[in-house]
């Protein structure tokens, strides 16, 4: 690239590169943002069983405590077309037992999940995707996941 002495491009071809480039480095860095604003969610008697929600998915976890005074129930249950599959419904605040599920209430955002699915999901993401076809809570990098469904919903487990 040309620049001259106050830092200007001297020619339109380099000023064209210069614009083509410039989203790819600005996506690049937003993405490197929303990792380092991911939050770690611990079991409270385990701090090593934990999880990590990233922004997008804490910020839609937001917006459904204040909209629908819910938190988002995630559980780990037998079935699907590979033996486990997860599932993700709308938990009233009000009706949360404390016994069976741990809500984790982080800054403005809720998540209810039995101690039986935390273990499962350990050490994986939890994120908000929105595509084309819809929007939708996935779990990523469950190393204890061995063979999962293309539907990304049902999964087998490493022995």
């Amino acid at each position: 690239m040309v620049l001259c002495a106050g830092g200007h491009l001297k020619n339109a071809r380099a000023w064209t590169l210069l614009r083509q480039i410039r989203p790819i480095q600005q996506a690049l860095l937003s993405s490197r943002s929303t990792i380092s604003k991911s939050i770690r969610i611990c079991a409270p008697d385990s701090p090593n069983t934990c999880f990590v929600v990233t922004k997008s998915a804490f910020d839609k976890l937001k917006e459904i405590k204040s909209s629908f005074h819910s938190g988002l129930h995630l559980k780990v249950d037998v079935g699907g077309c590979h033996g486990f599959q997860y599932l993700f419904s709308l938990q009233n605040i009000a009706t949360i037992d404390s016994i069976i599920d741990d809500a984790q209430n982080r800054e403005g955002g809720l998540i209810v999940i039995d101690r039986k699915s935390l273990d499962l999901i350990k050490d994986s993401t939890l994120d908000y995707s929105r595509e084309l076809i819809g929007s939708k809570f996935i779990i990523t990098d469950n190393s204890r996941v061995e063979d999962p469904c293309g539907c990304g919903v049902s999964f087998g487990l490493r022995k």
